[in-house]
Order: C-alpha cells, then sequence, then structure tokens
C-alpha cells in the first residue's frame, strides 16, 4: 500500500432544501469503504427540515448554517472548513457507491494526476417509481478543453480532487448561478491540469421534475454557460498559442449554445452566433445539409426557422419530432 493510503478525505456537500434526499448523500459518504473521512455539510440557508434532519447525525459529520447565498459559495465554505488531502464535494441530492472513494484515492496514490473521474447513471421518476438507468461512460479524452468545449461532459459528483489542484484553481465561482461544474473543468482544462478517467459505475445523479437548474430555468443555465465561453475566450485573446489551438472548438461551443437558447432569447442567440463567426470566419454547422444551406445564404435565425417548420410538420404528419 502507499504511504498516503491513510490520508484523510473531506467530503463537501452543500444542501439547500435538500431534506426529500440529503440524508442519503450523508449516508453514502459514512458507507464508503475508505477511511479516514470527514463529512462536511453546509446548509445554504435551508427552509425545509434540512437541518433537523442533519443534526440527527450528531459527530459524525460536522454540519454548519449559513443565510441562503449560493451553492458554489457553501462549497468554498466547506472547503475552507476541510482539512482532507482529497476533496470530494457531492450534491445534495445525489449520491456514492461504496467503493468510490477507495478507487480514486488508489488511482491518486499511484500518478501524478491531479483528480479522477468515474462514471455515473442518472435516477429518475417515473409516476412517482424510481427507476435507475444504465451507467453513464464519461471516458477520456486526449484533449479535455476541446472534448469540453463541443459537448463532451463529466459529471460533477463524479470526480475525486487533490487538495491543491482546486486551490489553485482558486475554488469555486461564487458569481455563477449555474454552469458551475463546467466553469470548474474548463479552468483546469485551461491551466494544464490532469484529468484522468478511471472506469467504474460509483456515483447515481438523482433527476426529479424541475430539481435541477437545468429543467428548472434553463435560460439561465444558458447564460450562465456563456460566461463560462467567455471567460475561455479572455484566456484566447491573452494565449495567442491558445488561440490557435482552441478558436474553432470555442467558435461550436458559442453556436451550439445559441441553438440551445435561441427558443429563449433570440437576441442573444444571436449574439453568440456573431461572435463564433468573428473566432472562425468559415465556420459551417455540423448539421443537416439542408441548414447548413440556409444558414450559409441566409443566415442562422432562418435556419433555426426552418428546422422548428420541419418539426412541426414530421409531428403533423405523426413521425415525431426531428431536426
Amino acid at each position: 500500500m502507499s504511504q498516503f493510503s491513510n490520508q484523510l478525505v473531506s467530503v463537501i456537500i452543500p444542501c439547500y432544501n435538500a431534506g426529500c434526499w440529503v440524508y442519503q448523500a450523508v449516508d453514502s459518504c459514512l458507507a464508503q469503504t475508505y477511511r479516514p473521512i470527514e463529512v462536511i455539510v453546509v446548509d445554504d440557508g435551508s427552509t425545509d427540515d434540512s437541518a433537523d434532519i442533519l443534526r440527527r447525525y450528531g459527530d459524525r459529520i460536522r454540519f454548519v448554517q449559513q443565510p441562503h447565498t449560493n451553492g458554489n459559495r457553501a462549497r468554498n465554505d466547506g472547503m475552507a472548513l476541510s482539512r482532507g488531502r482529497y476533496l470530494q464535494f457531492l450534491d445534495a441530492d445525489d449520491y456514492l457507491l461504496p467503493e468510490k472513494i477507495a478507487s480514486q484515492v488508489a488511482l491518486l496514490q499511484e500518478t501524478e494526476d491531479d483528480a479522477v473521474y468515474c462514471d455515473y447513471a442518472i435516477l429518475t421518476y417515473k409516476d412517482g417509481a424510481p427507476r435507475l438507468g444504465p451507467f453513464k461512460t464519461n471516458d477520456a479524452r486526449p484533449d479535455l478543453l476541446t472534448a469540453l468545449l463541443i459537448g463532451h461532459w463529466v459529471q460533477g459528483n463524479t470526480l475525486l480532487w487533490r487538495r491543491e489542484a482546486v486551490v489553485r484553481l482558486g475554488g469555486w465561482d461564487e458569481s455563477l448561478l449555474a454552469a458551475q461544474d463546467f466553469d470548474l473543468l474548463v479552468r483546469a482544462a485551461l491551466q494544464g491540469l490532469r484529468l484522468r478517467h478511471q472506469p467504474g459505475p460509483w456515483v447515481v445523479v438523482r433527476r426529479y421534475g424541475n430539481v435541477t437548474v437545468s429543467t428548472s430555468d434553463p435560460l439561465r443555465l444558458f447564460l450562465n454557460r456563456t460566461r463560462v465561453l467567455e471567460k475561455v475566450e479572455h484566456e484566447l485573446i491573452a494565449n495567442e498559442g491558445l488561440r490557435r489551438r482552441y478558436a474553432s472548438a470555442l467558435a461550436r461551443a458559442y453556436f451550439r449554445t445559441a441553438r440551445q437558447i435561441y427558443s429563449l432569447d433570440k437576441r442573444a442567440a444571436r449574439q453568440l452566433v456573431a461572435r463564433c463567426l468573428a473566432l472562425d470566419p468559415t465556420f459551417t454547422p455540423h448539421h443537416s445539409r439542408a441548414y447548413n444551406l440556409v444558414f450559409r445564404w441566409l443566415g442562422f435565425g432562418p435556419a433555426e426557422a426552418a428546422v422548428r417548420v420541419r418539426r412541426r410538420l414530421r409531428r403533423m404528419l405523426g413521425r415525431g419530432g426531428g431536426g
């Protein structure tokens, strides 16, 4: 075994009105096969029974309360209280499988990687009954920044970080109200941190109605995602080498976000397309031949309008959605 095999792992759980789920998150941490481990739950001004539930754990966890601000502030406050060599951030409505931390600590002790991430499953509900979907493979990508920009996703709860890596990144951006995992990963990629994929289904992510930011307020999600992309653009402008390497991927990220936001804010979507074309004047959408032709000759708005007309026609004809 490594000389660091008994190094403390800190699990940091931000909680806001998660009384229905937080006990399962905490229990999954206390059930980890790895020791030693500390569980820090920062209650971000909950108004439900979260605090009563968490007090029942007594000294098995460290429980602190603060006025309601946001999840990133709670994560940073939890990190400031933590003592672990390794850091696990866990949303209060998700949970870990028992071998998660032991497996990832073992890998970090064998390598010089800054973080390791695993695979995960989505827990959904139909008519009130839970349904655990197949595990999604995060898989490894040789260029993480390009992968993130063009749509590859690493689920935030799957990561185990070396403490010094998160400190180097400056922690979580408290100005963001969504897309915080995306932001932290993009900053890690920009700074050249080493993130390794370790195959293994060890995290369960819950999706229930409008619990998540993406389902409850998609416009907020995409606007915050745009702010992350703007930070990337600032870094590319400051570093010509980065610009040459990543301008095309960032242009595609702007375009992808523009398509997602178009039905919610057409003006913001057009501004994103303008940024896309400024970064890559030769940009061509990865879409159907018809879409690409309309985009080329008439522009973004008409291309999106054509897609929506096509979808309506397909629904009317009983053939399902498309585009």
